[in-house]
């Protein structure tokens, strides 16, 4: 009358591995964007506005 079910083996399930995200909108991620930005902006600014000492040659001349 019911049939018996032959076991079968099945094959173990790979378990994925968890992996943590980090999104760039966290406050922390945001902060080290603002200071990168803010200390590449300064670098630039002292770049361009730096007196240069190296190109100044001045002379005295006795008459």
């Amino acid at each position: 009358m019911f049939k018996k079910k032959e076991k079968t083996e099945k094959a173990p399930k790979n378990k994925k591995v968890r992996t943590m995200k980090i999104g760039t909108h966290k406050k922390s991620v945001l902060l080290l964007w603002a200071v990168l930005l803010a200390s590449t902006s300064f670098g630039v600014y002292k770049n361009f506005t730096a007196i240069d000492t190296h190109t100044v040659h001045e002379k005295k001349s006795f008459s």
